[in-house]
């Protein structure tokens, strides 16, 4: 080999030892980049543990339902008219049905309702305060009978009506003050495994404090839908008891077997599905305490 050649083979050799050294250095420096990287990432890590391929992109936040509370509505009277009864029937409402005994169609009616499987309650009547100028009707307990005897008249509204989930007073301004009368009633209703819904027909009534205090399944009347009869005024009161459930979580209203009540209903029907859950009595009843 001559001098020549061994300098250029020197020089040579010298380049690939430069070319290897950047090479690592390079290497070095990608390394470094990508563990400072999985460092400050440690969800790609921990998918790439699990066999998972982590996410191209952010994942939307989940859609949260409106809030919607929760109402019952009780349509009062059922016996006396058929046709009327059937029509709120066939508002696709999850209404409540309270049936008074006795009455021409209550029977009827209180099967047909259990069959569509609506919450049916005797509408039990009570003595009112002018008993002369009120008269509940057929099967009312009155002030002046032994608890034998409303036993006795209690057992036969009952078993006219053995479809129902609960008992409400029908009248009763008087009755429902009356806290022998009332304890009496409603140790029936809870042997019977049966619900108690306070109509409120005085503000004095003692029935909603003494179900609570008797352990039975209670709730009280919150709104009468249908006092003035047209589907304004009665559009005003579902406003409050729509109001009241939104504040509360639920509400409680009692409307009657009127035309202008159906009307009103088919006219808010819409924001009835739309604003609240519309539920029978009974669960209703079974869900507040959770609310």
């Amino acid at each position: 080999m001559t001098r020549k050649q061994a300098k250029r083979g020197k020089k040579k050799s010298g380049l690939y030892i430069s070319l290897l050294l950047t090479l690592v250095l390079f290497a070095s420096i990608a390394f470094a980049l990508y563990f400072i990287f999985l460092r400050t990432n440690p969800a790609i890590i921990s998918n790439s543990q699990h066999g998972q391929i982590p996410p191209t992109e952010i994942d939307p936040k989940p859609y949260k339902t409106p809030f919607r509370p929760k109402i019952a509505i009780i349509i009062d009277d059922i016996g006396n008219q058929k046709k009327l009864a059937l029509a709120f029937m066939n508002l696709n409402l999850n209404l409540s049905f309270s049936v008074m005994p006795f009455r021409p169609f209550s029977r009827e009616l209180a099967l047909k309702a259990a069959a569509l499987h609506y919450d049916v309650l005797l509408h039990l009547p009570m003595e009112p305060h002018n008993l002369r100028r009120w008269n509940p009707g057929p099967g009312a307990l009155l002030l002046s009978m032994s608890q034998g005897e409303m036993g006795r008249i209690l057992d036969q509204d009952l078993t006219e009506l053995p479809m129902v989930v609960g008992v409400n007073n029908h009248m009763g301004s008087k009755f429902t003050e009356n806290v022998p009368a009332m304890t009496y009633v409603l140790k029936t209703l809870k042997a019977r495994h049966l619900i108690w819904l306070d109509s409120l027909t005085s503000p004095k009534s003692v029935g909603f404090r003494l179900g609570r205090k008797l352990g039975i399944r209670t709730a009280r009347r919150d709104v009468f839908l249908d006092n003035t009869r047209s589907a304004a005024a009665i559009t005003v009161q579902l406003n409050k008891l729509i109001n009241l459930a939104d504040r509360r979580g639920y509400a409680i209203g009692i409307a009657h077997p009127h035309l202008t009540t159906l009307k009103a209903l088919r006219l808010n029907y819409k924001r009835l599905k739309q604003k609240v859950i519309l539920l029978g009595l009974q669960q209703l009843i079974a869900e507040k305490n959770m609310l």
